[in-house]
């Protein structure tokens, strides 16, 4: 089933979130993912969100797990955490009842 990873970042750098976006995109693909969704300016319905959203699919929660523990993974890791605050989250996919 499913699973996906989303993230709510606030950027405090931009200069170094552009070099971890710009090595996360290719590595992401390589691991199996797709970038659903990504935005900076944020439309809320309810509440109030940081201004970075972003959804990854994955084919399973093992999978996103695999990729956010890769060692290709980990090596940028200190380039988020450096210039970007907020949470990430696996979400497996939901199957709706069909009766």
């Amino acid at each position: 089933m499913a699973a996906y990873i989303v993230g709510n970042l606030t950027i405090n750098d931009p200069a170094t979130f552009g070099q971890y976006s710009a090595a996360i995109g290719p590595l992401i693909m390589n691991s199996g993912g797709k970038l659903l969704a990504r935005d900076f300016e944020p439309m809320d319905l309810e509440g109030t969100s940081r201004p970075g959203l972003a959804i990854i699919e994955f084919e399973s929660v093992e999978a996103a797990h695999s990729f956010y523990n890769s060692p290709a993974h980990q090596a940028l890791l200190a380039l988020r955490l450096s210039s970007a605050e907020g949470w990430l989250r696996v979400v497996p996919a939901l199957t709706m009842p069909t009766s």
